[in-house]
């Protein structure tokens, strides 16, 4: 089996009560795994770099949130510096091009209070996601028939795995003749993994564009 690995993110909350962040976003970036090892040498080398130049050390996780307003230790690295840091990630993301991103921004700002915020942004997310492999829009596909998994850093798992579960059996989709058609995600395989984002530079460069997202720039789930 070949097969494309999305590797997601999460910024902000799904709460609606007053206080919470304004937007939730997911952000995935998509790799076939044919060129899984080839851009995971790259990252490691994009890595290296920065311990170089910045003298942030491979081991140490790359999050965009933590890094610019808790740094903790990293304050090692002065402020402007790892704002430009940031900067050469979301640049050096741009630039692999066996690397597809997913952008899922919601503003719940215009959303009625009882909307299940997690649910439909995830619902976005895995339906783009398996758009993607279905269509082979994404880079690297070579098969007539490929397949997806999901892996994932710190979210309500059980949630997650119930809603990648009913989507394989029950998915429907608005048609644009009306009404809906049942197209269910039968190219997800497996439940979706929960990684650590400290051990996955694949993860850490989707919290960086995840961090940068707004609604302003990226794809709104209405």
């Amino acid at each position: 089996m070949i097969m494309f690995l999305c590797f997601v993110d999460e910024s902000g909350d799904t709460g609606m009560a007053a206080g919470g962040s304004p937007f939730f976003i997911l952000t995935a970036v998509v790799v076939h795994e044919l060129r899984w090892l080839s851009t995971l040498n790259l990252l490691l080398e994009f890595r290296r770099e920065l311990r170089n130049e910045y003298g942030l050390k491979v081991g140490e996780e790359l999050h965009a949130q933590v890094f610019l307003r808790e740094p903790g230790t990293l304050t090692k690295i002065p402020k402007s510096l790892r704002l430009r840091l940031l900067g050469e990630a979301l640049t050096f993301a741009s630039r692999l091009s066996d690397l597809a991103d997913i952008n899922v921004v919601v503003d719940k700002r215009t959303k009625p209070q009882d909307m299940d915020i997690f649910e439909r942004a995830w619902t976005v997310l895995l339906q783009r996601f398996h758009n993607g492999v279905t269509g082979r829009s994404f880079p690297g596909s070579v098969n007539d028939d490929e397949r997806g998994m999901v892996i994932v850093d710190t979210t309500d798992e059980a949630a997650l795995r119930r809603l990648v579960r009913r989507a394989r059996r029950f998915n429907p989709v608005p048609s644009r003749k009306g009404g809906y058609r049942e197209l269910p995600m039968e190219h997800l395989v497996e439940d979706p993994v929960h990684r650590d984002s400290q051990q996955s530079y694949f993860i850490q460069i989707a919290d960086v564009i995840s961090y940068f997202s707004s609604s302003d720039s990226s794809p709104t789930a209405t």
